[in-house]
């Protein structure tokens, strides 16, 4: 009990400065003036967390003064059809999967390049170099299908996001602005890509999956890496708009597909300790602890609590 008492004091340390790991102590929004057709859709003023005594109040934009014009008219939309030929490896979920991936990256290019073709000086003061606005753009913004439609061995894939740019700016200079961040967003972009490239090269192949079971069997671990690479993302795009129970929910999905990514556990005890689930934020902490996860290694062993999971 007194051991299980120590790690949960500590949790809390921790959290204040893991949790979430784009969030900044701030008081900037007091002087803002928000416009109500879109208050559902900013920033949040501020967020406040409350456990035990423990109160943490974050405001989750450093750029207050972004130009009115900006923060009430300019939307951004982008809506791409997709035509993704089914492998005789696939069947509809893998193809969606990775239709969805294909997508993804052709709006993200999209994005980024109209983003930097604006003259404003606010928005290229903001934006990072291309190669970094395209790795965390997918956690800024949050890609919808719009249509799934079934043809003869093909999937016509329809997606859409939409967005004002006085958030999409904000949310991709924040995201590339944290070294954590940038290097959890790289690791997962990199299991997104070589997942793909996996699948591409199976796909290549002449053998038919009741001919190979092993072929298979590499081609279905491929698509689950790929899934929780892009639940990654949407867990990431949920915490940076306050909406914890989201972002858990997309956490779990990426453990249920690659359950040895110790930064989805992490984060998401990080999640469960702001809503008050203390036993959970516990769980999680240790389980990426013993996945080898170092910060959480390094915040057990500052606090003497010895790691047994049976």
């Amino acid at each position: 009990m007194k051991r299980q008492l120590l790690l949960l004091l500590g949790l809390l340390a921790w959290a204040a400065i893991a949790l979430p790991p784009l969030e900044i102590v701030a008081d900037e929004w007091q002087d803002r003036t928000i416009d109500p057709r879109t208050k559902e859709q900013q920033f949040p003023e501020s967020l406040h967390t409350t456990v035990g005594n423990w109160t943490r109040s974050v405001s989750l934009t450093p750029y207050p003064n972004f130009p009115s014009d900006m923060q009430k008219t300019i939307e951004l939309e982008v809506t791409k059809e997709w035509t993704y030929h089914l492998s005789k490896f696939d069947d509809r979920s893998t193809s969606i999967a990775v239709a969805n991936e294909l997508v993804k990256r052709e709006i993200t290019d999209d994005i980024v390049d109209t983003l930097r073709s604006k003259q404003e000086t606010y928005i290229r003061n903001l934006m990072p170099d291309p190669g970094t606005a395209k790795l965390v753009l997918p956690s800024a913004i949050l890609i919808k299908h719009v249509t799934v439609e079934w043809g003869e061995g093909k999937l016509i894939l329809t997606a859409k996001t939409t967005g004002l740019l006085h958030q999409i700016v904000p949310a991709i200079a924040k995201l590339s602005g944290n070294k954590d961040t940038i290097r959890e967003i790289r690791n997962a972009r990199n299991m997104a890509d070589s997942a793909l490239n996996e699948i591409l090269q199976i796909q290549g192949k002449t053998a038919r999956p009741a001919e190979n079971t092993t072929l298979n069997r590499r081609y279905i671990e491929a698509v689950n890496r790929l899934i929780a690479a892009d639940q990654l993302e949407k867990a990431r795009y949920h915490s940076i708009w306050d909406k914890p129970e989201l972002a858990i929910d997309a956490y779990t999905q990426a453990i249920e597909k690659a359950p040895r990514v110790t930064a989805a556990y992490r984060n998401r005890g990080a999640l469960y300790l702001s809503i008050g689930e203390k036993n959970n934020a516990i769980k999680d902490i240790a389980a990426a602890a013993h996945l080898g996860d170092k910060r959480a290694q390094d915040f057990l062993a500052s606090r003497g609590i010895e790691l047994h999971i049976n």
